[in-house]
């Protein structure tokens, strides 16, 4: 796994380029999958929790909600929105292969294609053995990554794109290279601040993606000890996966 991704500049930034992201929407669908009386205090851990984008909504649905996350930087930012919006959490950095805590949770959760930063089989088993250890009996495991069929069908290509952040534009080029030997996109981004028609910022990261196919990432939860698995479209719980969808949603209980 990589270790240069999410750096200062970028976790200051991720807000700004994601700003469009409907993070509700996306604790909608995680409740759907829950399936629970948020009365019970479901405990939810949030892997790869970033800045907050989900963790803050779901603690404001009365899930007792703790994240973390391998970037420093994105653990004070999310620090930051959480003072923000009166929100208490326990926030913590730790690499999802070897964290350990002194406590169980009901539901782990691991959204935005945080797994396919994983490239090597050997670090995605103790990723998921390591989840597995963290979770009460009958917990479960619920998380995203890149759907192989879909990535196939409509390969990433180089794209521009252009944000505000106050008095700064901020451009996005992005320029993906395919390695289909190995299931992996590399993706090269290019952060250019401009203010007042001068360059005030770069910020350049390289970010590997793994895509999946749904036999082998079945194959490998079943083996850490996961009893089943259930499999279906980002944002569609009822779904059945095509080569239209990018993103698959991985339901593994323990």
């Amino acid at each position: 796994m990589g270790t240069s991704v999410f750096g200062k500049e970028y976790s200051e930034l991720y807000d700004v380029l994601y700003e469009t992201k409907d993070y509700s929407a996306e604790c909608d669908f995680v409740q759907s999958l829950i399936e629970e009386d948020v009365s019970k205090s479901v405990s939810i851990l949030d892997i790869g929790c970033g800045t907050g984008g989900h963790l803050i909504p779901l603690t404001e649905r009365r899930y007792k909600v703790s994240g973390i996350d391998k970037s420093l930087h994105m653990i004070d930012v999310a620090r930051q929105r959480c003072a923000e919006a009166d929100i208490t959490a326990k926030l913590m950095t730790g690499d999802i292969r070897t964290f350990s805590l002194k406590e169980k949770f009901d539901i782990a959760l691991s959204l935005f294609a945080v797994l396919s930063y994983i490239t090597e089989d050997e670090d995605l088993s103790a990723a998921f053995k390591n989840v597995h250890t963290h979770l009460n009996p009958q917990g479960v495991f619920i998380f995203d990554v890149w759907y192989g069929p879909g990535v196939k069908h409509d390969t990433p290509r180089e794209c521009i794109k252009r944000f505000k952040n106050g008095v700064q534009e901020i451009i996005r080029l992005t320029e993906p290279t395919h390695d289909s030997q190995r299931n992996l996109i590399h993706i090269n981004f290019d952060l250019i601040a401009i203010e007042k028609s001068a360059l005030v910022n770069r910020v350049q990261e390289t970010h590997t993606v793994r895509y999946f196919f749904e036999e082998e990432m079945r194959a490998m939860l079943n083996r850490v000890g996961f009893s089943s698995v259930s499999l279906c479209p980002f944002m569609k719980p009822h779904g059945t996966l095509s080569h239209e969808d990018w993103y698959m949603t991985v339901i593994a209980s323990k």
